[in-house]
């Protein structure tokens, strides 16, 4: 069992029901009430559900978000790839223009800072050693 979790301006909204966009792309990432989820076998079928077709801004994550974790299919076989991982998936849809390198950067820090604490509580400095 998979889970997909899909982080982009459109979210869903459980009170009415439908999808919704959000103001600012800087929103959702700090609310993870925003972020849609599912859980399945097969990641490519509610990646079509949720997107007509994958945005050319969007980048897909296995079990973290990270550069070298980036599992985004550019070809089929790609595709058939990604479809034998099992795990934890993660899809940022990244707005276009200045706002994604800005949006990039965040997410990068947002992503190191928690496995740096990490180290730094287990007594491991990474700061001297990078």
């Amino acid at each position: 069992m998979n889970t997909l979790t899909i982080i982009s301006n459109r979210y869903f909204n459980q009170k009415s029901g439908q999808y919704e966009e959000a103001e600012g792309f800087l929103d959702v990432l700090r609310k993870p009430n925003l972020w849609t989820s599912f859980e399945c076998d097969d990641i490519m079928g509610p990646l079509q559900f949720y997107f007509e077709s994958l945005p050319h801004n969007a980048r897909i994550y296995y079990e973290y978000v990270s550069q070298d974790r980036d599992v985004t299919p550019t070809d089929a076989e790609g595709v058939e790839r990604l479809r034998k991982l099992e795990g934890n998936f993660f899809v940022i849809a990244y707005p276009g223009g200045i706002t994604a390198a800005i949006v990039i950067a965040i997410v990068a820090v947002v992503a190191v800072t928690p496995a740096h604490a990490g180290l730094t509580l287990a007594g491991f400095d990474i700061s001297t050693r990078i």
